[in-house]
């Protein structure tokens, strides 16, 4: 318990800074979901819908995953990078690499 509670006075673990956050992102994230449906990149309004259903999961078992929230705030980083690593090598915006 004592790593948590120093993450939540130290760094900004508090269930609500952690929602001030999410709340910030989440805007975003519509925003960029407006743009893709503007520009017809439904795989990427699909991606942010599943980014935003995840925000409202995360949010929802914040209390559960106590005491142990820095190690699942640490695994979570990893699984989103690699996520987001493969979805961009997925659904890349250009058909064909150029360089140079």
């Amino acid at each position: 318990w004592a790593l948590q509670a120093w993450g939540e006075t130290c760094c900004g673990l508090d269930p609500t800074e952690q929602l001030k956050r999410r709340l910030a992102f989440a805007k975003i994230v519509m925003l960029q979901m407006i743009l893709f449906m503007l520009l017809g990149w439904w795989s990427y309004v699909i991606a942010c819908f599943v980014l935003l259903a995840g925000l409202v999961a995360k949010q929802g078992v914040l209390y559960s995953e106590r005491p142990y929230g820095w190690l699942v705030g640490i695994i979570e980083g990893v699984l989103l990078a690699l996520v987001t690593a493969l979805l961009g090598a997925i659904f890349p915006t250009t058909t064909q690499w150029r360089t140079g």
